[in-house]
């Protein structure tokens, strides 16, 4: 005789997270004891077409909201960093800088590196609203993605036909769907992150979360990310037919640490602001 299934325990979650608040216990406590809280990160599994988000699981497509992005170049020797900028502009660290600026410098020209890529790694550092995140999540495009990611600012720039009207839009007004796209070249396989326009946010409440969430985000975080070491286990090694720069994985490359979270006022029932 099959044995009874015990029905799982059914928990209230709004009245066991109010009666929490209501003895004091806060997310903020978690570091009163100084430590740095930390973005979480998920990243481009590049063969498989599939996003490791950060607690492990895989994903093929996500919904997003971009919240904030910057360009960084990194330049390696083996496992070493020789140098680095946070901005694309101006190199500020590493153990042999090699020019003034990186519009200047050899090894940032296609051609420097394999085939007709770039010894320089150009990359974006991006973060998004994920539904099931209260916080910010960080991601790295890679050199072979960063034309498609051009592309897909360029045409909310242009403008997005919504109904019988064509608007230009604003990055975060917009609830974009992340997929990866195959890419062969003989032997080798890869993955293009495919940014696309999905829905307008289109909630004056929504929208002035999203901006209360950025200028805090911005205030707080935007020059302690610029102080970050790219990871350059998070580069590239996929193989790209066009002269886009090539990134190679550095075996044993220093980690970078995970970018501290600002502290943003939200409702612990929230999750992304979609």
């Amino acid at each position: 005789m099959a044995e009874a299934q015990v029905p799982a325990e059914k928990v209230n979650y709004d009245v066991a997270l109010k009666a929490a608040r209501d003895l004091g216990f806060t997310p903020d406590q978690n570091f009163d004891g100084g430590e740095a809280p930390e973005l979480p990160r998920m990243k481009i599994l590049a063969q498989a077409q599939m996003f490791e988000m950060p607690d492990g699981s895989k994903e093929s497509t996500l919904d997003a909201i971009l919240l904030y992005k910057h360009r960084c170049n990194v330049l390696f020797d083996e496992s070493k960093i020789l140098c680095q900028s946070v901005d694309a502009v101006k190199p500020i660290s590493g153990r042999d800088v090699q020019a003034e600026s990186c519009a200047s410098c050899p090894k940032n020209a296609f051609g420097s590196g394999k085939g007709d890529g770039k010894a320089c790694v150009n990359q974006i550092r991006t973060y998004w609203f994920i539904k099931g995140y209260q916080l910010p999540v960080e991601m790295m495009i890679p050199p072979t993605s960063l034309k498609a990611f051009s592309a897909y600012l360029t045409s909310l720039s242009s403008g997005v036909k919504i109904g019988e009207k064509v608007f230009a839009l604003h990055y975060c007004q917009v609830i974009a769907n992340l997929t990866l796209e195959k890419k062969v070249d003989g032997e080798h396989v890869w993955s293009t992150l495919k940014p696309t326009f999905k829905k307008l946010v289109d909630n004056r409440k929504t929208l002035e979360k999203m901006k209360d969430i950025r200028e805090k985000f911005m205030e707080k975080f935007a020059d302690e990310v610029k102080e970050e070491v790219v990871d350059a286990k998070e580069a590239s090694t996929d193989p790209d037919p066009t002269p886009e720069p090539q990134a190679e994985e550095v075996p044993g490359a220093p980690e970078t640490p995970k970018a501290e979270a600002p502290e943003v006022d939200v409702d612990d029932t929230d999750e992304c602001p979609f």
